[in-house]
């Protein structure tokens, strides 16, 4: 370590980690429970110290410099937290980009995040000349080599997990210095590369450990990769469950069969994911007649979460405290609520999500511009009780910014003068809350549906068909030309449907549309949880449509 920078007063985010792998060295950090085969890959937290020092060792040793920036387009694994560690460490800077964003995004991302080097597999980077944002970056392919393309000596790092001299050194860059970017598309336009400072990055730990307190002997089994920073700042077990991170929701029966065998085999206590990863693992202890007895907390986001999945994740985890938990990439965590809570709540208007988290402030307004909104545009549109508006978020946790994106600040941040929290991050939200200060999720400013003077909000009428008997899921979206669309998974006929399907759409003041009915649902990338409703919007002629009928209410 520097002895120039005592530990407890560095702004490095790392030094939470240090500190554990200090006090408890042979405390097992991260278990990956591969998702084909038998194989288990673990690592200490002694370990982790040390090949994250030889990584850090390694980068300097090409020259690279506090700040440089360092693309990671690797999947989940050790190696990659190894490399995370040691790079913000340094005082470099890792480079998220969803690869599913596609080819003209990726390079704009590229182009923003202006990186020193990118590390990846030979079967991406050996293409490096057909992506001229590559072209000036160190090339580093963690499973071979080829012309302009170096290989990462990844034998070499896990040798060093057993070499004493090896010892990490923190760089302080000061508290707003880069930490993690991480590019994703939203729906439209340039991508947008979150900006996680050193500062954020430790604001957001406490944030979460405050909301979801640990305990000494807590293991924890993640489906969000992020949170293993989160695990390894409280010096906290990480048992990875069996699945391609990828697409979390497809979850095979081989896949859950090991993930539930690492619950039992490491002791687990504390599980969480988005809806379709918890709803997968639900179905197979369900079917397998297992309960989960010795996990205390369970913690399920990142898109709403249905009746049906909460009452599953009650019955599979019998003893956990079960919390519903509300955010975003800007801002993580924003409100919380326990799944007995959500389960009692008259769900007839919107999603519940519970009570802004200690730290956090929340406002909802109106009427705010597409972009540079002011502070008292906000004071002027704030919402009554129960009445709709766009959410917005403060708190040390909450992002500031963007790199390299002024018109994304433009249109998601708002300056605050005065306040602790400088800026009001504009979620995209729309919501209420209710005469307790719970908030409630009713869709997205750019989902609002407009029939003349009508305003709908498509996830209240969505969740009252979603619990149709047949309906697995469904989504109401207007294309661009003004037109009604819903679209229904379900393996029952439209004939069968209708009859209950049309009173909702009456009473929801719905004259006419167009109702397609779907082998299958399109959903994100990230989490598969939340409707691709930009691809439903459009209509694509990649949707699954089994059949289709204009609906005349």
């Amino acid at each position: 370590m520097n002895a120039d920078v005592p530990l407890l007063n560095n702004h490095n985010f790392i030094w939470r980690f240090l500190r554990c792998a200090q006090q408890q060295p042979d405390k097992t950090a991260i278990v990956f429970t591969a998702d084909s085969g038998t194989d288990e890959d673990s690592i200490s937290f002694q370990g982790m110290h040390r090949e994250a020092a030889y990584w850090q060792a390694f980068f300097y040793a090409k020259n690279l410099q506090p700040g440089d920036r360092v693309v990671l387009a690797i999947a989940p694994g050790i190696l990659l937290y190894t490399l995370i560690t040691g790079l913000l460490a340094a005082g470099m800077v890792p480079v998220f980009i969803d690869a599913g964003m596609g080819r003209r995004k990726v390079r704009q991302a590229l182009q923003d995040a202006n990186a020193s080097a990118v590390i990846s597999s030979l079967a991406v980077l050996r293409w490096f000349w057909l992506i001229p944002e590559l072209r000036g970056c160190q090339r580093f392919a963690v499973d071979g080599f080829f012309p302009g393309v170096r290989r990462l000596p990844v034998a070499q790092a896990v040798g060093a997990r057993d070499d004493r001299t090896r010892q990490l050194r923190l760089i302080d860059g000061g508290r707003h210095a880069h930490g993690l970017i991480s590019f994703t598309s939203g729906s439209t336009g340039r991508p947008k590369g979150a900006d996680r400072t050193h500062d954020s990055l430790q604001q957001q730990h406490q944030a979460i450990r405050a909301h979801w307190p640990d305990a000494v002997d807590d293991v924890d089994c993640p489906c969000f990769p992020v949170m293993v920073l989160h695990n390894l700042s409280c010096g906290m077990t990480s048992v990875m469950p069996a699945v391609n991170f990828a697409a979390p929701g497809e979850l095979s029966q081989e896949q859950a069969a090991r993930t539930v065998a690492a619950l039992q085999q490491w002791r687990v206590t504390r599980v969480s994911g988005a809806p379709a990863y918890m709803s997968a693992l639900c179905d197979y202890l369900h079917a397998q007649q297992l309960v989960m007895e010795q996990v205390r907390s369970v913690i399920v986001g990142g898109a709403t979460v249905s009746r049906t999945l909460a009452g599953k994740i009650q019955q599979c985890f019998p003893n956990a405290w079960g919390r519903i938990a509300y955010g975003s990439t800007e801002a993580e965590p924003v409100a919380a609520v326990t799944l007995e809570d959500y389960l009692q709540a008259d769900g007839a208007a919107g999603y519940l999500v519970g009570a802004p988290v200690e730290g956090t402030e929340v406002l909802i307004s109106h009427s705010l511009p597409a972009d540079h909104a002011t502070e008292d545009m906000v004071t002027q549109g704030q919402c009554q009780p129960y009445e709709c508006g766009e959410i917005l978020v403060a708190g040390l946790h909450v992002l500031r910014g963007y790199v390299n994106h002024p018109q994304a600040e433009a249109e998601n941040k708002i300056p605050r003068n005065g306040s602790l929290y400088p800026v009001w991050h504009r979620t995209g939200d729309t919501g209420f809350f209710d005469s307790d200060g719970r908030l409630w999720l009713t869709g997205r400013v750019r989902d609002l549906i407009r029939c003349g003077e009508l305003v709908i909000q498509p996830l209240v009428v969505e969740q009252q068909l979603d619990v149709l008997e047949g309906v697995q899921r469904c989504a109401l979206v207007q294309s661009s030309e003004g037109k009604l669309l819903l679209f229904i998974q379900s393996e029952k006929t439209l004939a069968e449907l209708m009859p209950v399907v049309r009173p909702l759409l009456m009473e929801a003041g719905i004259a006419s549309l167009t109702l397609k009915r779907l082998a299958r649902m399109p959903v994100d990338s990230r989490h598969n949880s939340k409707l691709d409703r930009p691809l439903l919007r459009e209509d694509a002629s990649s949707l699954s449509v089994l059949e289709h009928h204009h609906v005349l209410c």
